[in-house]
């Protein structure tokens, strides 16, 4: 099973042997959180960054997505999406999280409840004006040290 915590709070798993004799469990916790680095936006320069997700199972996935400010606070309001099996989506930096980003920079963060690889996803930063663009791939935590 799948389930998303919440940032600040504690999480116990408690297992109860009813048999006679010794018992095996094996318990496996995984961040699945998919992070991107760097986004960009200006108005007066054309430029957006659009956020492309695309499911690789064969269930629907559920997901938030949350943009943040180069300082590390959270930009609008995050969005709960749903991908539907071996489906994709996309939001608009500048305009799809119920506000409008008119000259900013960040970062982003997806959390959803599919397994490890179910959701892969890309930033994609470009402007009509310029003709600049460029991807900011998102990846797992590489949480090894911890």
């Amino acid at each position: 099973a799948c389930y998303i915590a919440g940032f600040s709070e504690d999480n116990f798993v408690q297992v109860f042997d009813f048999g006679s004799g010794t018992q095996t469990f094996r318990l496996r916790i995984s961040d699945t959180t998919l992070f991107s680095p760097w986004w960009f936006v200006s108005i007066s320069s054309a430029d957006n960054a659009f956020i492309e997700i695309a499911n690789t199972t064969n269930s629907s996935v559920s997901a938030t997505v949350t943009i943040r400010t180069s300082a590390g606070a959270i930009l609008g309001t995050p969005q709960i999406i749903s991908i539907p099996a071996d489906g994709n989506t996309a939001l608009s930096v500048a305009t799809g999280f119920g506000t409008t980003v008119t000259f900013a920079s960040g970062s982003a963060s997806i959390a959803h409840n599919g397994g490890p690889g179910a959701l892969i996803a890309n930033i994609t930063t470009l402007s009509a004006m310029t003709g600049l663009s460029f991807d900011a791939p998102f990846t797992p935590r590489q949480d090894f040290g911890r």
